[in-house]
């Protein structure tokens, strides 16, 4: 099947409705991480205006749409049912939904400070405003090698490139300078170890290639190491110290 052209939708996450934090905490079961975190975690940095979500939804020109969403559903059908367009806010900037159902195939994070175990890692390494987080981003297993979190990373970036006051957006909801995240290096994510102790496990294929070299082909450089940084649950129910990398794309 040809590749999909980088046609997409980003429809706010509602975390005041039911239904839609069920499919989070569904999507993060499927995507292998942090499903436990969605309540009461990432609920509460919602309310807090800390972390704003969006999910990822095919738009209606792409070709073999139908085809697609049909495959997701057969490989969850727990996602089978339809979302619709609730959430009444924006990083905290009222917003009026459009209320239409819509098939969420995976889901972005933007986050306005890094996680607390990184708090003092990038002392003097970042502006400090306008630097946005991303982060928990996951594309349906079914629809990946396509394009589509290429085209996420890109939507994002136009968004917080966007000056304060462009096509109407108050100034308090994306307006940025910098996005910055952090993943592990491409030895702990897709090596024999990562294999063995973590992708077999799940049952989850390894993937084909690493976040880190993801993000670089985009242009994402990187700033700062830490070994050995995270404690991470492994499917055997122990914790490992996980490496990280801090990556960084200046897009205003």
């Amino acid at each position: 099947m040809a590749e999909i052209a980088p046609r997409l939708n980003l429809i706010p996450w509602d975390h005041t409705s039911e239904a839609h934090v069920a499919r989070m905490v569904a999507q993060r079961k499927a995507c292998g991480w942090a499903a436990s975190e969605v309540n009461p975690s990432w609920i509460s940095r919602a309310e807090k205006g800390l972390k704003t979500m969006f999910w990822v939804v095919l738009a209606d020109s792409i070709p073999d749409r139908d085809q697609l969403l049909q495959a997701h559903k057969e490989r969850f059908p727990n996602e089978a049912t339809a979302l619709k367009d609730t959430a009444r806010s924006l990083n905290l900037v009222p917003r009026k939904p459009g209320g239409a159902a819509f098939l969420p195939v995976g889901h972005v994070a933007m986050n306005k400070d890094p996680t607390p175990d990184l708090v003092g890692c990038t002392d003097g390494l970042l502006p400090e405003e306008g630097v946005y987080w991303i982060s928990s981003l996951y594309i349906s297993p079914t629809m990946q090698r396509r394009g589509l979190g290429r085209a996420v990373m890109s939507h994002l970036e136009s968004l917080v490139a966007q000056a304060p006051s462009s096509n109407g957006l108050p100034t308090a909801a994306l307006a940025g300078t910098t996005i910055a995240l952090d993943t592990p290096p491409k030895e702990w994510h897709i090596g024999a170890w990562a294999k063995e102790n973590f992708w077999d496990p799940l049952g989850l294929p390894t993937p084909k290639i690493s976040n880190q070299e993801w993000y670089q082909q985009q242009g994402y450089s990187v700033f700062a190491e830490l070994p050995d940084h995270r404690p991470t649950p492994m499917p055997n129910g122990g914790t490992t110290n996980v490496p990280l990398l801090l990556l960084k794309k200046v897009v205003r």
